[in-house]
């Protein structure tokens, strides 16, 4: 299930654990959810100030997420000790 650096971290866990389902839910809803907005978002840049100006800009919102993902506390692994 896990693909990507982004998700390994999310879904490191010991196999058969209880919170499978509802990782791969998560995972699956944030990602899958903010697709529709971002592309409300691009479209409506795009629209108004350029296709240009609207890649830029999604390419500087993503670098800037970049710094706060990677300081965050999403990136701990789960033990098997954590999962009682």
């Amino acid at each position: 299930m896990a693909r990507g650096p982004g998700r390994l971290t999310w879904t490191a866990r010991p196999p058969g654990s209880a919170l499978d389902p509802r990782a791969a839910g998560q995972a699956r809803f944030v990602s899958w959810g903010a697709l529709p907005a971002g592309a409300l978002a691009a479209g409506v840049a795009g629209q108004l100030f350029g296709v240009r100006v609207a890649v830029i800009a999604a390419g500087l919102i993503s670098a800037g997420c970049f710094r706060p993902l990677l300081r965050s506390r999403l990136r701990t692994t789960l033990t098997p000790g954590d999962l009682h």
